[in-house]
This record gives structure tokens, C-alpha cells and sequence, in this order.
């Protein structure tokens, strides 16, 4: 097999690689004020931090409300006279005390008795003296008796009349004494709205209380977070894609035919000018081609 059939001429190897750089610099109109932006953003970071409002973030009591708290604390603690009196008089009367108690009971059976004793004085008395006058037995037994009848009726009539009165008195006062227990539980539990406002007083109090509370909570989780979010701030202004350089590196191929080829023809010529022959000088040459 002859030298150029071999193989040796038929392929190519890389003769060199050749390395380009690409750079995507930003526009140059936008340079400057990244350049800003950049130096802003350190002397942000590394300058004063943020800091917290520095006064109470929570509203506090008006003095009217203040005020308001107080007196509907002091009449919780010392309750409603008006209700006071109410249940009083409310147990005495489930009690029955107003049932044999009726201080004007006396002068009502008085005043309704007058009346029927006035007639009997000015009419019946003397009508039955008449009677027995003009028959001549004004001192009689039967004078007597008749006057005695008279007074009996005249006696029960009052004492019905009383009893009549007592009674519906008794009556009406069982009455009140019936609705008032009807009322009673209505009554218990209105006993509890002085209790319910002094816990509305501490409840309006705990939650000013819980506000201050937060409002310090959400001091110290700020100054907590302080050094993170000033960096966070910092890598969103200098982070991103503003430009970019790449590298790519590329083979360069040759020829070692054509080499070959150019080496014998100026190692031809050399044999020409040096004696050795064109023959050597060829061979030579195409050596050297290949090497160089």
C-alpha cells in the first residue's frame, strides 16, 4: 500500500482551537442609573435600618369613656336602688306579708259604714219610736224587741259589709301576690345585669390590654425581621439579568493531504536549488508538510 493510500491523507484533525468571547453588555443609556441604583442600595444597606413608628400604635380611652367605664363600674358594685327596692318589695308581697296588713282597711269600712248608720239613726230608729209611741207602748217589751231586731240587722249588715271588704281585699292582694311570683324569675334575673355590665367594664379593659400587648409583640417580631427584610431589599435592587458575557470555543480543521501536497512541491523546488533532486526534495517537502 503507497503512502497516500493508507489513510493518512484522507482525514482531517484540528489544527487549533479558536476561543470567542460574547459580551451583552447593558444598553449604555441604562449604565448610569444602574450604577445609581447599585450604590443607592449599599449605602441603604449599610447605612441606618428601618425602624419601627416610634410611638403607641393603639388608641387609647377617651377621658368621656374613661369616665363611663367608672360609673357604670360603681353603679355594677353598688347595684340600682330602684331594683333593690323592687325585689324588696316583691319578696314581701310572694311572702303574703300584705295579706292582713291593710292599714286602710279600717277607714274604708268606716267611710262605707256611715251611711247605713246615719239612716239607721235618722229613719229607722225613729220610725219603730213612732210606731210604738202612737200606740201608747213607747216602754214596752215589744218596743224592745223591735228596737233589738233592728239593732241585729243593723249590726250584721255592717259586719257583711266589712267582711265583703276584707275579703276582696285579700283577694286582689292574693292577685298581686300570684303575678308577682309570675314575676319573679323575671325579677332574679335582672340581678344579674349589674354583674353583666362590671364584665363588659373589665371585658372593654382586657381588650385595650391585648392591643397594647400586640402592639409590643409586633415591636420586637419587627426588630426581629429588621436585618432580613433590609437584605431582601438590598438583593431585589442589585440582583437580576442586566447583561452577560458568554464563551464559545471552536475547532479549527486542516488538511494533511493539502499539506502534504504544498510540502512536496516546495520541497521539489528546494532539491532544484540544493542538488539533492527533485525527488528527494519532494518527499522532504511532503514530509515537513505534514509535520508543520
Amino acid at each position: 500500500m503507497g503512502f497516500l493510500d493508507g489513510g493518512f491523507l484522507g482525514g482531517s484533525s484540528p489544527a487549533q482551537i479558536q476561543t470567542q468571547t460574547t459580551s451583552s453588555a447593558p444598553w449604555a443609556a441604562q449604565q448610569p442609573y444602574l450604577k445609581e441604583i447599585f450604590t443607592g442600595a449599599q449605602e441603604a444597606f449599610r447605612g441606618d435600618q428601618p425602624s419601627y413608628y416610634p410611638e403607641s400604635t393603639v388608641v387609647g380611652f377617651a377621658p368621656q369613656t374613661e369616665q363611663a367605664l367608672r360609673m357604670t363600674e360603681e353603679r355594677a358594685l353598688g347595684g340600682s336602688p330602684l331594683q333593690q327596692a323592687a325585689l324588696q318589695q316583691a319578696q314581701q308581697t310572694v311572702e303574703g306579708g300584705y295579706l292582713g296588713m291593710n292599714p286602710f282597711l279600717q277607714g274604708a269600712i268606716t267611710q262605707a259604714a256611715e251611711p247605713i248608720i246615719e239612716q239607721w239613726q235618722t229613719e229607722i230608729a225613729p220610725g219603730i219610736a213612732s210606731q210604738f209611741s202612737g200606740a201608747g207602748r213607747m216602754g214596752s217589751g215589744l218596743y224592745g224587741q223591735a228596737r233589738g231586731r233592728g239593732e241585729e240587722t243593723l249590726a250584721k249588715g255592717l259586719t257583711g259589709m266589712a267582711g265583703q271588704m276584707a275579703y276582696r281585699g285579700y283577694e286582689d292582694e292574693r292577685a298581686r301576690q300570684q303575678a308577682m311570683i309570675g314575676q319573679a324569675p323575671g325579677l332574679a334575673q335582672a340581678e344579674y345585669a349589674d354583674i353583666g355590665k362590671l364584665m363588659g367594664v373589665g371585658g372593654a379593659r382586657e381588650q385595650q390590654q391585648a392591643l397594647e400587648l400586640q402592639d409590643a409583640i409586633n415591636r420586637y417580631e419587627f426588630e426581629q425581621q429588621r436585618p432580613w427584610e433590609q437584605l431582601a431589599r438590598y438583593s431585589g435592587l442589585v440582583g437580576g439579568g442586566y447583561g452577560q458575557e458568554t464563551t464559545s470555543a471552536t475547532p479549527l480543521y486542516s488538511s494533511p493531504a493539502a499539506g502534504f501536497l504544498g510540502g512536496a512541491l516546495g520541497g521539489a523546488q528546494l532539491g532544484q536549488m540544493t542538488g539533492m533532486g527533485a525527488g528527494m526534495g519532494a518527499g522532504l517537502g511532503g514530509l515537513l508538510g505534514l509535520l508543520g
